[in-house]
């Protein structure tokens, strides 16, 4: 059993969507029957995705179900009328492959993850994501079947997998040295003394874990931010 993280360019509706607001985030999740999205970007940007989705989802076929608008988020569910000639997701299916949500859309591109029972699906995916467009692995690994839970849940796993013993090291003796505090108790020369690295190369790992940690977090974040923004608009109401 494998899970691969590829990074798609296609001329599929979303894709397509996103080469042309290249700076908005989309976030996709579908579940055969409905199509949610939530699109996070500037004000300019999320307007104009706003009025322009309606095109795209009559050339779907389908219709919007519902629509929330706050600022820099856009959110909608719509019917789903997906299939493999419009869709990686129903690609991935065809293929014996089981997605992993979110999908996320930005700069023109499509960052997919799926999990393969054997290889034959996964070459069979190839075949056919490189059939509409071109692909990139960026990563691929084993699992475990009792990990596959793992997958729809937050787990140190999924949120550290990308980052090395040297970082993690470095993390949690920058954390313990007060580096992260406000205001910070030590700066990064002397956390690198300490360490007996230099500070450049101190400060590369660093900053790349904190990227690969907020990059995970992401989708976690997105949808905690719609929550908050609920709960606030709720809150207001009720007053």
């Amino acid at each position: 059993m494998d899970e691969v993280s590829l990074i798609l360019e296609n001329n599929t509706p979303f894709c397509r969507l996103s080469k042309s607001y290249p700076e908005t985030t989309f976030l996709r999740w579908c579940n055969s029957s409905v199509d949610y999205l939530e699109f996070y970007g500037n004000d300019e940007n999320i307007s104009q995705i706003r009025n322009e989705l309606p095109g795209v989802v009559s050339d779907l076929g389908s219709s919007i179900i519902y629509s929330d608008f706050s600022e820099g988020r856009f959110s909608v569910l719509l019917k789903c009328r997906c299939t493999v000639k419009n869709s990686t997701i129903r690609i991935a299916e065809s293929d014996n492959c089981l997605w992993v949500g979110p999908v996320e859309y930005y700069n023109g591109s499509e960052n997919l993850s799926v999990v393969a029972m054997a290889q034959v699906n996964i070459e069979d995916l190839y075949r056919d994501l490189e059939s509409i467009g071109s692909i990139k692995i960026v990563r691929k690994q084993k699992l475990e079947p009792d990990s596959m839970r793992d997958l729809y849940t937050v787990s140190s796993k999924r949120l550290f997998s990308e980052l090395t013993e040297k970082q993690v090291q470095y993390i949690l003796t920058a954390i313990s040295a007060g580096y992260y505090d406000i205001p910070s108790k030590t700066d990064i020369r002397a956390l690198s003394n300490r360490l007996s690295i230099s500070k450049s190369t101190l400060q590369e790992h660093l900053s790349k874990a904190n990227s690969y940690i907020l990059k995970a977090l992401l989708p976690i974040l997105f949808l905690h931010l719609k929550t908050m923004r609920q709960e606030e608009n709720h809150k207001i109401k009720k007053n």
